[in-house]
């Protein structure tokens, strides 16, 4: 009954209880409150004891459990058999350490008529102390109880030596992958896995090829094992004969060679390309590991069967292009120029196309390769004249990393033009602030001066991201540019702080003294929200589809979407107010697996997002758009953790205030967990 209780972990104790950890606090969640909330406890939790309490011999409500040290050995062995296994693994561990003169000879009679549980454990004491002799492994592996086999199979697969013998331990355990229980195979098949060799890797493909879909969990385990085996050296060319006379194994072995990354499995993926008939959506998959993984020697040969595909539609070439362009950086190496160039002609025909996906995929490609003949298709694909101009928040991306040099003089057009969208001009100032060098911030500044409020907090932004920004800054704000208030923001005192200079805390100070704290700003525009959204006509329908529009990159809610923020499965049950503080200032209690992570680059460059992966040489972020940037290792200079969300602060900007109650309203009804997937057997 206590509201406080919180359990986060649970263990069975030898005297028969449920031993719960309780984390004990007040705070429910994360999300909640904020982390600086002075009701979270971080000192204090509680284990709870439970026992039953009820009537008759099964009461443990007094019971301390035995004390094993001085148990005799015979009362142990009875232990072994004791419903609980706290109880059965603690006497295993006694008669094991203190018991090798004589526990084989009242183990020997326990492991013929003994139960289940006891022969299992005892087996398992003779196997510890190099008492289980073959003749006894054969009559166990044939125990007719299933929870003894899996054991004696758990327990081969830990033996170093297979080979010696009268038991013939690989020949048996293969035997097993045939066994009516499905623990047993599994076990089996795991223990193959641990001891590679080239006879077993057919019998694997055939284990997999007879289990049902829906066992995934021996799916798994089978496909873990091939994967053990690939890792071997040398052995690709001992199943080469193999594969080539089964094409359904070589399908396999590619598929597996996917999680080897070795030169072997590059060499055998790309003979496999080039041979085999490879699925057109894997030829994408199969082309990266090959790109990133083959022998240095053996890189022209992929380039050479990447030919056949300069002919094929644009949607294969993109694949192929993308493959070996981001395997080449992960491997820490130069794109080649005959892939340069084949996509900058591919990034010219996808530009040229009249279709959305088409145009779309070339300014995404174009600012993949960076390919400076490219920048004049790019910018039109960002200009007013765009053919699709919901393209061209994404095309002004594109221009910085395909040529920041000319990049500057079209983005200051935009950033410097009332009649663009807001939208328009708050992703040229970002895209100035990214080139971070004295052209591009010098335009920033000359607009603070007439930029409306929320474009101003963007430049602002995008100056406190390097020193010589923010010097920028507190100048423009003395010299009466623009208006303290942009120093009140979360964000760009949070970049501001992130410079560790003493005088910055000061300088703020000083020139916010005379304006309103900023949470009254914050706290009056939530205020309107709330009133306004109790006024409005609200469709959760319309809601939808703006989630869809504006937040599914980033969150997901009922299986749509993606996840890279948290997902919003029951949000709804914050209530409205705690959404509107969420939505209107997310910056306000961020989760450190959610902290912006900004980077600057050898050329001066900023990137501010998510930290996602690293892939070999190369750094993955999402962008406050969830779109990833990817930028090599050895190109950056700095890289630290912010304390501000990677969540745009400008949702209220991304749509009307109509819209804005739509979206609430949506995000509102969803008042239950996502239900859990099930799982195979």
């Amino acid at each position: 009954d206590d509201p406080w209780f919180r359990p986060v972990d649970l263990q069975l104790g030898p005297d028969g209880a449920l031993y719960i950890a309780d984390f004990y606090n007040c705070i429910i969640g994360h999300y909640e409150v904020p982390l600086t909330h002075p009701r979270r406890d971080r000192d204090r939790g509680r284990i709870w004891r439970v026992v039953y309490k009820g009537d008759g011999a099964g009461s443990v409500a007094s019971r301390i459990g035995p004390d094993f040290t001085r148990a005799t050995v015979a009362e142990l062995v009875a232990l072994l058999n004791d419903p609980n296994l706290n109880v059965r693994v603690q006497a295993t561990e006694q008669l094991a350490g203190r018991c090798a003169p004589e526990s084989p000879e009242l183990l020997l009679p326990i492991l013929q008529q003994g139960s289940a549980t006891q022969r299992a454990h005892g087996m398992w004491i003779l196997e510890r102390l190099g008492k289980l002799a073959d003749p006894l492994v054969i009559k166990l592996l044939d125990d007719p109880e299933a929870l003894v086999r899996v054991h004696v199979v758990k327990a081969l697969a830990e033996r170093s030596d297979w080979g010696s013998g009268e038991l013939k331990v690989a020949a048996r355990l293969r035997e097993k992958l045939a066994d009516p229980d499905a623990f047993v195979v599994r076990a089996a098949a795991e223990a193959l896995g641990r001891h590679p060799d080239v006879t077993q890797v057919c019998l694997l493909h055939e284990l997999l090829n007879r289990t049902p879909a829906d066992d995934t969990h021996l799916i798994h385990v089978a496909r873990i094992a091939l994967r053990e085996h690939l890792l071997e050296p040398g052995m690709y060319a001992k199943l080469a004969d193999a594969a080539n006379q089964d094409p359904k194994l070589a399908a396999r072995l590619a598929d597996v060679s996917l999680g080897v990354p070795t030169p072997e499995a590059g060499a055998y993926l790309l003979a496999h390309l080039v041979t085999g008939d490879v699925p057109r959506e894997l030829i994408g998959p199969y082309l990266h590991h090959v790109s990133r993984h083959i022998a240095a020697d053996q890189v022209p040969s992929i380039y050479a069967y990447a030919e056949v595909f300069q002919e094929a539609d644009p949607t294969m070439q993109l694949s192929a292009v993308r493959a070996m362009h981001q395997g080449a950086q992960e491997r820490g190496s130069q794109t080649p120029g005959v892939v340069l160039r084949w996509g900058q002609q591919l990034t010219r025909k996808l530009l040229e196309t009249n279709q959305a996906d088409g145009v779309r995929d070339g300014i995404a490609l174009a600012q993949e390769l960076r390919i400076a003949e490219t920048f004049d298709a790019v910018a039109s694909a960002a200009s007013k004249a765009a053919k699709f101009p919901d393209l061209r928040p994404a095309a002004v991306d594109a221009c910085l990393h395909v040529d920041s040099g000319r990049a500057i003089e079209l983005l200051s057009a935009m950033l410097a033009d009332p009649a663009e969208p807001l939208a328009i001009r708050q992703k040229a100032a970002q895209a100035l602030a990214t080139i971070n060098n004295d052209a591009a911030r010098a335009e920033l500044v000359r607009q603070l001066a007439t930029a409306p409020e929320r474009l101003a907090v963007d430049i602002a932004v995008g100056l406190a991201g390097s020193p010589e920004g923010a010097r920028l800054l507190f100048d423009a704000v003395r010299g009466g540019k623009t208006s303290g208030q942009v120093l009140r923001e979360q964000v760009v005192v949070a970049r501001l702080q992130g410079h560790r200079r003493p005088a910055i805390d000061a300088t703020l100070d000083e020139l916010t003294a005379s304006l309103p704290p900023r949470e009254e700003r914050l706290a009056q525009l939530i205020d309107s929200r709330r009133e306004g959204f109790h006024q409005a006509n609200r469709d959760p329908e319309t809601g939808r589809a703006l989630f869809k529009k504006v937040c599914a990159a980033c969150h997901k809610v009922g299986g749509e979407g993606n996840k890279i923020g948290p997902e919003l499965d029951g949000v709804g049950v914050r209530g409205l107010d705690r959404l509107l503080e969420d939505v209107l200032d997310p910056n306000r209690n961020v989760d450190q697996a959610f902290r912006s992570t900004i980077v600057a680059t050898t050329d001066g460059r900023t990137y501010t997002g998510l930290a996602l992966r690293e892939e070999g040489n190369v750094l993955v972020l999402a962008d406050n758009q969830g779109k990833e940037v990817r930028v090599p290792l050895d190109e950056i200079d700095q890289r630290a953790v912010s304390p501000i969300s990677p969540m745009p602060a400008n949702v209220p900007d991304l749509m009307t205030e109509s819209e804005f109650y739509h979206l609430a309203e949506f995000l509102l009804s969803q008042r239950q967990p996502a239900a859990e997937k099930p799982v195979g057997k």
